[in-house]
């Protein structure tokens, strides 16, 4: 489905429609402090009086909350600096901008299904599209987390969207189909525009936006006009466009001396009173095209799995919001992605569920019942609390589940405690998902890895999903123990440090791995490890005991 709304609010949130692009094209300063930053972004009118209400990035967003409408915020730096923009702002202080804008919009209650973030507005006069594509890039990378991101939003004649596609990030692609559907003898002259621009999306497994849509040729009060705003809707739809935008259903006298064709409601300056030249009933027709063709909801009670497209929406989200609860170090995006996935697969399989992916009625009730307290707490438990074992316990504990190469390491791994605070059940834990592998008996057993035997990296360290890198290599296992657990505590456990995200095996597997359910299962193996050793076993029998029970076998019949 296809929501349908407006751009260019310049009267505020029209009440009906289903979405709104917002322009903040009041000139910020890059070099300016973020909270001046900020209360630019927020606080002040984006244009003159004479075009606009008195409309902020608050009150729009206020206002979309309670109508139901979906913002998409335009950071319109184009208009700000024009031919000037490339010397006025770097792509990265561009970028910072719009990640001030995105923390306020996420404060508001906004995520990734239900706002969009979007760059610039007709870039194509001051920029060339590898600048554009270089500036949205920057803009990805700084918010992709949070938002989707919008590059494009001119006209279908102004920028190399073939480029774009291929070398943007960004999963929107927004095009104007404004003057460049038509000219002035013939307003529907270039309509497979429409068509053509979702086909170039589709190549580029983007989603496409009209973004900027609109009669511009003929009146919005003319039979003719009207009919092209309403065709264009019907287009973008037929098309699998997931918005369509038409500009400026709302005018002032002001600007309809600029914009004389735009506009079903022309009011007097300040927006109080509606003046002659109005066409009351082809608004109302149009408004009631949008309410009878548009996205009115989003989708309710559905079972979830992993599509292409990803589906997406607040369902996803609140599955997403659970499973982080639970431990999953997943990016909460609203869609239903690979993470999701594999991190749905390990929970139902920790919960002894059907192991699908599938977020079905099974998985969604399990995930409603399951508690943190209940499931693997050990995920957020403080990771200084040690259990204070010997090297004996490790020593005993290595004998029964590590390759023997590990044999009599226990007090390397009592050392790196000593030295680091970090626990040296936890460090066997983590060695356990890291480098645990089978043997050829079919043992799961520590440092059976490939990199755990080769290499003596017992803890991943420096190995990434494109291959191992020179500082994985070590020498001894001691030089691996010692080392990586000082560079946890100095990367991962340092508040000082960008990676720093809690005192826990969750806050550190938050930058150590690109697993979801790394820390999930270093809980579990952490679990197993310590009631192993608090079973009642902790100290090595000497070995003359362990020499005498063969002969007892032989010679003794145990008592029932």
């Amino acid at each position: 489905m296809t929501k349908l709304g407006i751009t260019m609010d310049v009267s505020g949130i029209i009440p009906g429609i289903q979405a709104v692009e917002h322009r903040i094209d009041k000139a910020i300063d890059p070099a300016w402090p973020d909270d001046q930053i900020r209360h630019y972004l927020v606080k002040i009118p984006y244009r003159d009086e004479s075009f606009t209400k008195d409309l902020t990035l608050e009150s729009i967003l206020t206002d979309c909350i309670k109508y139901k409408v979906f913002p998409i915020i335009n950071i319109n730096a184009c208009w700000w600096y024009k031919e000037q923009l490339t010397a006025k702002m770097t792509p990265a202080q561009y970028a910072h901008i719009c990640r001030i804008a995105a923390d306020y919009i996420k404060e508001r209650g906004f995520n990734k299904a239900t706002a969009l973030l979007s760059c610039f507005n007709e870039p194509g006069k001051w920029l060339s599209t590898a600048e554009t594509c270089q500036y949205t890039n920057a803009v990805q990378d700084a918010v992709g987390c949070d938002f989707d991101v919008i590059y494009g939003n001119d006209e279908w004649n102004m920028l190399d969207w073939n480029y774009l596609g291929k070398n943007c990030k960004a999963k929107y692609m927004a095009v104007h189909h404004l003057s460049s559907v038509g000219d002035w003898g013939s307003p529907y002259k270039n309509f497979k525009n429409i068509q053509d621009a979702a086909t170039v999306a589709a190549t580029y497994g983007k989603y496409i936006i009209g973004s900027e849509c609109g009669s511009w040729f003929t009146e919005y009060c003319s039979a003719t006009g009207h009919e092209v705003n309403l065709d264009i809707m019907a287009e973008c739809k037929k098309y699998g466009y997931k918005f369509c935008l038409i500009v400026i259903p709302h005018i002032n006298k002001h600007d309809r001396q600029s914009y004389k064709y735009l506009g079903y409601l022309v009011y007097n300056d300040a927006f109080t009173e509606i003046q002659p030249g109005s066409c009351q009933d082809k608004f109302n027709d149009f408004m009631n095209f949008i309410k009878r063709e548009g996205e009115q909801t989003m989708p309710g009670e559905r079972t979830i799995r992993l599509t292409s497209p990803a589906m997406e929406g607040p369902d996803v989200k609140a599955i997403e919001d659970k499973l982080r609860e639970l431990g999953f170090d997943i990016c909460i995006n609203s869609r239903y992605e690979s993470d999701d996935y594999a991190a749905a697969r390990k929970f139902q399989e920790l919960s002894k569920i059907v192991i699908d992916g599938v977020i079905g009625p099974q998985t969604k009730d399990t995930l409603k019942v399951t508690t943190v307290a209940g499931f693997y707490p050990e995920v957020f438990q403080d990771i200084y609390q040690s259990k204070h074992y010997t090297a004996e316990d490790i020593d005993y504990w290595l004998s029964q589940k590590a390759i023997t190469s590990l044999t009599g390491h226990g007090k390397y791994f009592v050392q790196a405690e000593s030295e680091t605070g970090i626990p040296a059940e936890w460090q066997l834990a983590s060695g356990m998902q890291e480098s645990g592998d089978r043997n050829a008996a079919g043992q799961f057993l520590f440092g059976q890895s490939y990199y755990g035997r080769e290499w003596k990296n017992l803890f991943g360290w420096a190995i990434t999903d494109s291959g191992a890198l020179d500082q994985g290599r070590f020498e001894t296992y001691r030089e691996c123990i010692l080392k990586v657990a000082t560079q946890v505590k100095n990367l991962f456990l340092n508040p000082a440090n960008w990676r720093y995200a809690g005192d826990h095996i969750f806050g550190i597997e938050w930058k150590y791995s690109t697993a979801p359910y790394n820390a999930i299962n270093k809980a579990k193996y952490y679990r197993e490890i310590t009631q192993f050793l608090d079973a009642g076993v902790k100290t090595r029998m000497p070995e003359w005991i362990e020499d005498l029970l063969p002969i007892l076998d032989k010679y003794f019949i145990r008592k029932p």
